[in-house]
């Protein structure tokens, strides 16, 4: 439980409970779009692994609630070509998970690819290694050439140790070149990294099966400056939430997930 967050109802049925009795694996409350200026690689990437993997993706996965497009293609510049990420992922401030599935096979190899593409610590961009002006002046570097793994994305930020989530108390910059390590000069407002978030939901509706991912649309819940609110009146009569204020009715990731996964309401 984490602190400043809110909840808005009292509790019917044990959220774990509800969790082993319909089979889910996943759990979530609010869905929003993730800022793609902070993971412009993280879908290549993602279908990269899918894509030397097929026989990993679940037998009807949600993914299309993410995608506005996706088909897997004969070669990997077809499914990309095919294969177009919206932005939408289920927020990580609340999620119940069964721990079997991120110690499956799939989680933890689909983990084990985007770890070794190094995007968990710094981000590609186009044209070359995004270095800061004081870490270029103060050590010389320049723009690099993309070279092998870095062909479909060509510049990196450089991420502060104390931004990554991934290994607490470890060593962030193993593997990276010496010169383009974490420091304390490297822009850090707005650090370019791929979150849990993401990483998590897209795991989800790909290695899942629709019915394994379970939305507890029961549970008012407030983080930060996003709320969800029960819209019915049967659910809501159990909360103090004011349902005008549920962030997931007013964007369009429910309207998709809703169609593709629960199959209802109108084309997005």
């Amino acid at each position: 439980v984490e602190p400043n967050v809110r909840f808005y109802c009292s509790l019917q049925r044990d959220p774990f409970a509800v969790m082993r009795d319909s089979g889910a694996s996943y759990g979530w409350n609010i869905i929003l779009t993730e800022i793609m200026e902070t993971i412009p690689s993280l879908w290549a990437t993602s279908i990269e692994f899918l894509h030397s993997a097929p026989s990993l993706l679940a037998a009807q996965p949600g993914i299309k609630a993410f995608a506005s497009r996706f088909r897997l293609g004969s070669s990997l510049e077809e499914t990309l070509a095919e294969s177009r990420y919206n932005g939408c992922h289920f927020w990580s401030n609340f999620e119940i998970g069964r721990l079997d599935f991120l110690r499956g096979d799939a989680y933890q190899r689909y983990f084990q690819h985007l770890d070794s593409s190094g995007g968990f610590f710094m981000e590609r961009y186009r044209g070359g290694w995004r270095v800061s002006s004081r870490e270029r002046g103060a050590r010389g570097v320049g723009a690099m050439p993309v070279q092998g793994p870095w062909a479909l994305f060509s510049y990196v930020a450089v991420v502060p140790a104390r931004h990554s989530e991934h290994r607490p108390g470890g060593d962030t910059s193993r593997g990276c070149p010496r010169h383009l390590r974490p420091s304390p000069w490297a822009p850090h407002t707005q650090p370019h990294r791929w979150g849990d978030a993401p990483v998590h939901s897209i795991a989800a509706m790909l290695f899942l099966n629709k019915t394994e991912i379970h939305q507890f649309e029961d549970i008012g819940y407030t983080h930060d400056i996003h709320t969800h609110c029960p819209q019915s009146r049967e659910l809501n009569q159990h909360c103090s939430c004011n349902p005008e204020a549920d962030v997931n009715a007013h964007g369009y990731c429910m309207r998709y997930y809703k169609r593709q996964v629960l199959g209802e309401g109108s084309k997005a």
